[in-house]
């Protein structure tokens, strides 16, 4: 099993960036038209991002389509998923300042709220 040291490639929180890339679902038998939609993640080092929406948040490694543009969905690599349930009122930019154990208290509360 090949071991990948993710914690190289992050940069430090001073270099982050929030960029648009597109969410692409290509097409297959099941689905002949495909997917594609732009969304908002934050750049974390070396083709990493961190996305936070819709009861999920994900780590993954941009993909670069024909043309060399960044995309994700279907053909990124998935580091990570954390599927939450609920909708977070967070930024990407806070949960990844967060400990784990703060990041599970708002996630707890969050949940007591929504009941």
């Amino acid at each position: 099993m090949k071991t990948i040291d993710i914690q190289k490639e992050i940069l430090s929180a001073d270099k982050w960036q929030r960029i648009t890339v597109d969410y692409v679902n290509y097409p297959n038998a099941w689905d002949l038209e495909g997917y594609s939609e732009p969304i908002e993640v934050l750049h974390i080092g070396n083709d990493i991002t961190l996305d936070v929406s819709s009861g999920y948040i994900s780590l993954s490694r941009l993909h670069y389509n024909e043309e060399g543009k960044p995309e994700l969905g279907e053909k990124a690599e998935e580091l990570a998923e954390f599927e939450t349930g609920i909708e977070i009122d967070l930024t990407s930019e806070e949960i990844a300042n967060m400990t784990v154990l703060e990041f599970m208290i708002k996630i707890a509360q969050a949940k007591d709220g929504a009941e």
